[in-house]
């Protein structure tokens, strides 16, 4: 998205974070919302300026710098309504509704990149504007009403006239002027598929319980009561109140477990410090007992609908022992979400050395350039670059020279984020993605290894690892990992590592994989049976 929206989004988001209580009929502010939405995030913004503790607030300032920014006084928007759907081929699919309490034109917004105003062939009160280098655009119906967003959501939400959820019944009887709602019915077959194909990727404790709730929570409610006594809830949502009893049983136990993991680390972390006397281990010890009992007796609360947790400013100490129980499952759920993006790396990597071999014939060779002494120039990883979207970057390369050379040295710094491993951090310029080489490997293939040779199959062949930050190597540079010098397993990262194949499949191999396995996976044309663990 151009720099230039984000002053709107900021004025939006710093509306959402002190809104209060609402004055809008919910009815006529949703009926535009598609009901398959998977989430919606909702800010009344009218009594704004109302509220005492906002009274530092610039609003003067803040009204006179949006008209003289994007030609529209942001001041004027009553509520925004966003609603997400499910990504589409281009995208994340986004749309939000914006009341206002008076007239407010799009052909008066001055945002860099606007296109002029253009009106429906088919409705004549329908108009709308485009933007360069953006899927975002605007569109308006009404003097009093405009629609920003992509345009498939833009679209559904002009043909919505009226439509229903239980998302949709939720929100419209949400009296908290902020709020937010996910739909788990929609993703709910992608979180399953999720956790049932990556179970070695998540910590075993979690599977169960995560899988529990992917089953059971139908809906997901978080509202916010600001101010000097502000409030914020979590809401679980279930039809039956036999899942919900499920749900908060599964919720205990996981709050059990985070407890358990947090105090064995801090009687850990005590027994190794110098000078801790027992009694302030049995201090520890009590104080241990006496939060788990307070969290057991009413942490969570049952409704007939719902399960619930609300914070209010007068339960800071309660909201960082909560914080604290869950830790663990936040840290599960960011390691996985590493884990995923690490994976996706290496499947466009995969399918760039598959396009670079429809293109060629052959895949690129590890070491890609050589010069007339056969010294090793560049990378494979500079080959694929046209194949990730980086053309330009690629035609910056003396392809003659070597990778540190005078000029190809300081396109070092400019390594794609493809090639950037979320949850290995290097130095600057330094990638984890690299291609095991040795005898009867792929990777000593000087040319580059074609389909016909891998006489083992393409599904059974390994083309690139990922290795800890220690083997991370100048993503230009054309070294890789030598089986023959270096025990593969060590280079792993300690959780293990994802593996790409030739085929463009990717899985995840354990530190502690069957080495015989791991060889015959390593060769192209061994002759073996692989039976995949």
């Amino acid at each position: 998205m151009k720099k230039s929206l984000l002053p709107l989004f900021a004025a939006f988001t710093l509306f959402g974070s002190i809104a209060s209580i609402n004055a809008q009929d919910k009815s006529s502010r949703f009926q535009s919302i598609p009901a398959d939405s998977i989430a919606i995030v909702s800010v009344d913004l009218e009594a704004v300026k109302k509220i005492k503790e906002l009274e530092f607030v610039p609003w003067e300032i803040l009204s006179v710098g949006s008209k003289e920014q994007m030609g529209v006084d942001v001041l004027l928007a009553k509520s925004v309504d966003v609603a997400i759907g499910m990504p589409g081929p281009s995208g994340p699919e986004f749309g939000a509704s914006i009341m206002t309490s008076e007239d407010v034109d799009i052909a008066d917004l001055t945002i860099p990149d606007l296109k002029e105003v253009q009106t429906s062939p088919r409705r004549a009160d329908l108009r709308f504007r485009e933007m360069n280098y953006s899927p975002v655009r605007f569109a308006q119906q009404s003097s009093k009403q405009m629609y920003m967003g992509t345009d498939g959501m833009l679209r559904r939400m002009l043909a919505t006239k009226s439509s229903s959820s239980p998302a949709l019944k939720i929100a419209s009887e949400t009296k908290e002027p902020v709020f937010a709602v996910l739909a788990l019915e929609p993703i709910r077959p992608i979180l399953i598929g999720f956790l049932e194909d990556n179970p070695t990727q998540l910590p075993e404790p979690l599977l169960d319980p995560l899988m529990t709730l992917a089953e059971e929570v139908d809906n997901i409610r978080l509202t916010s009561t600001p101010g000097f006594n502000s409030k914020l809830t979590l809401d679980l949502f279930s039809e039956s109140k036999e899942s919900i009893t499920k749900i908060a049983s599964t919720l205990k136990s996981v709050q059990t477990l985070g407890f358990e993991m947090i105090e064995s680390q801090m009687r850990e972390s005590m027994s190794q410090g110098p000078g801790v006397s027992p009694e302030m281990m049995a201090a520890v010890d009590a104080y241990a007992v006496r939060i788990k009992t307070l969290l057991n007796e009413g942490f969570w609360n049952e409704h007939d609908d719902r399960l619930s947790v609300s914070v209010d400013s007068n339960g800071t100490a309660a909201l960082g022992v909560a914080v604290g129980m869950l830790l663990p499952a936040v840290q599960a759920a960011r390691a996985a979400a590493q884990r995923m993006s690490s994976s996706n790396n290496m499947k466009q990597i995969l399918l760039a050395k598959l396009n670079y071999e429809s293109a060629y014939k052959r895949f690129p060779g590890r070491v890609w350039k050589r010069d007339a002494e056969k010294k090793p120039l560049l990378s494979w990883r500079v080959a694929i670059l046209p194949f990730i979207e980086e053309n330009a970057l690629y035609q910056e390369f003396r392809q003659d020279e070597p990778w540190d050379s005078p000029h190809n040295i300081k396109l070092l710094e400019r390594m794609p984020p493809t090639f950037r491993n979320p949850q290995v951090p290097t130095e600057v310029g330094y990638t984890t993605y690299v291609i095991p080489y040795g005898e009867g490997t792929a990777g000593s293939v000087e040319k580059g290894i074609q389909f016909a040779m891998m006489t083992d199959g393409s599904s059974n062949t390994i083309a690139v690892v990922e290795v800890d930050s220690g083997y991370a190597v100048p993503w230009t540079a054309p070294d890789d990992i030598s089986i023959d010098e270096t025990d593969l397993t060590d280079a792993f990262p300690p959780r293990g590592s994802t593996v790409g194949f030739f085929d463009g499949s990717v899985q995840f191999v354990s530190k502690f994989v069957d080495l015989e396995i791991l060889e015959k996976m390593l060769t192209y044309s061994g002759g073996e049976v692989v039976n995949l663990p």
